[in-house]
């Protein structure tokens, strides 16, 4: 987005400059290129023009003032949001494998997990977890052809799939491992006993990151 941004603000900007400035004259030679059908940088700024409903300024080219481009830019990055937002939830519908993903991530943005020192190794177990490629068996069943149905817990005798929600709160094999996750959890939010099981998994692949994947990690060495 912040492109094309940059793009609407270079255009005000030009097309604020005299007329008898060089550079002024190459861009409306480069303008008159687009006008005549032409491949070129105005061409590009008109389709961003016309995803912001703005067409009528590229068509116009106004002089404003400085309240006016800065009501402009902000008109253009909502509407540029909201599109992104649109194609975003679109995209993320479509991918089965996204199933836990489009539980704890309702809208586009950088993550809490992504900017804090938690290490590479636990931030990349975490990411895998929340997007369904970490290596379950719900994820390593589908690329061997097994039927959703068959793809079966291999860390326990319970004979259920290993999904996201198993792994993090259900598996017997891990108790241990969990009841630290969980009691830490517990002691920095009391609230979560009060969570259903959905809800709790949403937490934990969200708010929870640091216990989350603390856990996902220190399950590793114990996986088969």
């Amino acid at each position: 987005m912040r492109p094309q941004i940059e793009m609407i603000r270079l255009y005000i900007r030009m097309c604020q400059i005299p007329e008898n400035r060089i550079n002024k004259k190459v861009f409306l030679w480069d303008r008159n290129l687009a006008l005549a059908g032409h491949r070129s940088w105005n061409k590009d700024v008109k389709s961003v023009f016309e995803k912001c409903d703005m067409l009528r300024i590229y068509e116009n080219m106004p002089i404003m003032s400085k309240e006016k481009i800065k009501e402009v830019i902000s008109t253009a990055k909502a509407k540029l949001m909201a599109d992104y937002q649109e194609k975003w939830e679109k995209s993320v519908t479509e991918k089965t494998k996204l199933r836990t993903y489009m539980l704890v991530k309702p809208n586009m943005g950088v993550e809490e997990y992504v900017t804090k020192p938690i290490g590479h190794k636990k931030r990349s177990a975490f990411a895998c977890m929340r997007m369904g490629v970490y290596p379950l068996r719900i994820e390593t069943g589908r690329w061997r052809g097994k039927p959703l149905s068959e793809r079966y817990c291999e860390q326990c005798n319970e004979r259920t799939i290993e999904c996201e929600h198993h792994f993090l709160l259900k598996c017997s094999k891990f108790n241990n491992q969990r009841d630290v996750m969980i009691n830490k959890v517990i002691e920095n939010f009391p609230g979560f006993t009060l969570y259903d099981d959905l809800e709790k998994l949403c937490y934990l692949l969200s708010d929870g990151y640091i216990e989350t994947s603390k856990f996902i990690v220190s399950c590793e060495e114990y996986r088969i």
